[in-house]
């Protein structure tokens, strides 16, 4: 199967890497518009839960990321000007 995933952001190189992953004879081709040595563009949050529902799917992938992730603890959410 050949699969054209457009977009190289947190979606796109997930799917492609899970997919290739499971079906290493499968050719994934991904598009992105930025140059290859750009890295601007999204951030990503998990939050305590979302990292169990991964690793519990892909602790390779929280394994490898993991040591490079920062956490804050004195966040503050303000919603419609409420303190959350």
């Amino acid at each position: 199967m050949r699969i054209a995933v457009i977009g190289g952001g947190p979606g796109g190189l997930y799917f492609a890497y899970l997919w290739k992953k499971r079906h290493p004879e499968d050719q994934v081709d991904l598009f992105e518009q930025n140059p290859a040595d750009a890295t601007w563009g999204f951030g990503v949050v998990f939050s305590d839960q979302a990292l169990e529902f991964l690793r519990a799917d892909d602790p390779e992938t929280v394994d490898a990321i993991a040591p490079h992730m920062e956490s804050w603890e004195n966040i503050t959410l303000n919603h419609g000007g409420d303190h959350v």
